[in-house]
């Protein structure tokens, strides 16, 4: 099993039915997905994801049920600012 433990705190995003809900745990939990590194603000990732949500969909593919791959997702920018800027712009946000 390759699940490691994600931290409070991480964000969860769904690739497969539904795609791109977003959250962020309250609760250390497993997961088998990529999560961000250390000097990362959550918060700010969230804000930018969650505007993204229409373009993932749209990205979604499968005859079952829709889905997102990793080299589908690969592609998504999403700025990296340095640490301090993300909590600056998350401040003004929320």
């Amino acid at each position: 099993c390759d699940a490691t433990l994600a931290t409070r705190g991480a964000i969860v995003l769904t690739k497969w039915a539904p795609i791109g809900q977003l959250t962020v745990l309250s609760e250390p939990a497993c997961s088998n997905q990529g999560r961000l590194g250390r000097d990362q603000d959550s918060r700010y990732y969230y804000s930018r994801l969650t505007t993204q949500a229409e373009h993932l969909q749209a990205l979604g593919h499968g005859s079952t049920f829709m889905g997102l791959s990793a080299d589908e997702l690969r592609p998504l920018h999403v700025p990296e600012p340095p640490l301090q800027r993300q909590c600056t712009i998350t401040e003004h946000i929320a």
